[in-house]
């Protein structure tokens, strides 16, 4: 092959029909040329000497101590080689293993083209990018369940790839019935439980592991598998979660539950801006004035707190301007609603700009994000909000 990336494999198996099978696995790549093998720590320092290598693949089957420690080796006396990993072993305790080693992509054996494709992209992003701290952690939270949280959520994180053109993370912290990765028909490999689980100290390469990386520029980071798991995270972990995606990461996004425990609290005090969520009912105001307070009482700034009325009619007896004058605060944005045509898309796992790309709905979410792009918090213009009504409204949504 007449790839552009020199790479050398170390492996350490005496079996060259395995070894053989390894070489025409990785061959299959266009971009990744073979230049050498090495199957131990002196021959490998040898060749990683004498040639221009970029790419070190290392095979850790079947004994993984042994491989993790030359890898270590390797990784702190050439610092800038790039290093994947691979083994048929997908635990992650052996996955963080093997980024504390230096290792800076794992890939599951039987290796498959598309997986060896997103590494090599995302090895070269490691690469070109110059480290940087996102201005964009974005919390969603929702005055109660069922206002519209995880489908703004994953929207707006679509959205906001297309506008900044780099992946955009989304993390679902509902840790018990989150719903990021049913929205996309994703099946994540690793979940939070997976880092959060560990003995080790979580980074910014660690978390980018168990990302889920989808077509439409947007890096999940899923709920666990089952509530046991999500019972026993330490919401310590989830600040350092956060702080590691925006070390990586233009845009986080984090659907956050409606609650005021630690995890909440956690991924609340890391935002730069927190979008709340409501309906335009009476419990729904009533809800999301008693959220807008506690999280003012916390420390909260007001001007980081963002209004969101969803699934506005203008038949509703209320208005956002009810809202506005029954919390104190402006309104930032204003979602119309569309059930048929969300619910559509939730249904087939497909986001609105895919689906139903000139739905009220999803122009609405797209300008949204066009305003955090740009950093514009500001009230929505009165001429989309329904005339005020006085009277009984001002009683019934009462204090």
């Amino acid at each position: 092959m007449n790839g552009d990336i020199k790479t050398c494999i170390y492996s350490e198996s005496v079996d060259e029909n395995y070894t053989s099978q390894l070489r025409t696995s990785l061959d299959r790549h266009a971009a990744i040329h073979i230049a050498t093998e090495a199957n131990d720590s002196a021959s490998l320092v040898d060749c990683l000497e004498r040639l221009p290598i970029s790419l070190l693949v290392v095979d850790l089957d079947p004994q993984p101590s042994s491989a993790l420690q030359v890898m270590e080796d390797i990784s702190n006396r050439f610092p800038a080689l790039a290093i994947v990993a691979l083994s048929a072993d997908p635990e992650p305790e052996l996955i963080l293993s093997a980024m504390r080693a230096g290792c800076r992509q794992f890939i599951t054996k039987p290796i498959d083209l598309q997986d060896l494709t997103k590494a090599l992209k995302l090895l070269t992003r490691s690469a070109t990018e110059e480290p940087r701290k996102s201005k964009r952690i974005i919390c969603l939270i929702g005055s109660s369940g069922g206002c519209g949280v995880t489908t703004i959520a994953a929207n707006l994180a679509i959205e906001l790839a297309q506008l900044t053109g780099e992946l955009c993370a989304l993390a679902d912290l509902q840790l018990e019935f989150g719903s990021v990765a049913t929205y996309f028909d994703a099946r994540p490999a690793h979940t939070i439980a997976d880092l959060t689980n560990a003995s080790s100290e979580i980074d910014a390469q660690i978390v980018e592991q168990a990302m889920t990386i989808l077509p439409s520029n947007v890096a999940i980071l899923a709920r666990p598998e089952n509530v046991e798991q999500a019972v026993n995270i330490d919401p310590e972990n989830i600040a350092s979660i956060l702080r590691a995606l925006a070390e990586r990461y233009d845009s986080v996004i984090a659907d956050v539950p409606c609650r005021f425990d630690r995890t909440s609290i956690a991924a609340l005090e890391m935002a730069s801006s927190v979008l709340l969520v409501l309906q335009l009912s009476v419990p729904s105001i009533r809800n999301a004035t008693r959220v807008y307070k506690s999280l003012i009482q916390y420390g909260m700034p007001a001007e980081k707190i963002l209004i969101v009325a969803n699934r506005f009619t203008r038949n509703s007896p209320l208005s956002p301007r009810d809202v506005e004058e029954h919390m104190g605060a402006g309104v930032f944005a204003v979602i119309p609603n569309d059930y048929k045509t969300v619910q559509g898309a939730l249904d087939f796992g497909r986001p609105l700009l895919n689906e139903s790309p000139d739905s009220p709905v999803r122009k609405a979410i797209a300008q949204m994000a066009r305003r955090l792009y740009k950093g514009d918090f500001s009230a929505t213009p009165s001429a989309v909000q329904a005339k005020s009504k006085t009277g009984f409204l001002s009683r019934l949504l009462g204090s």
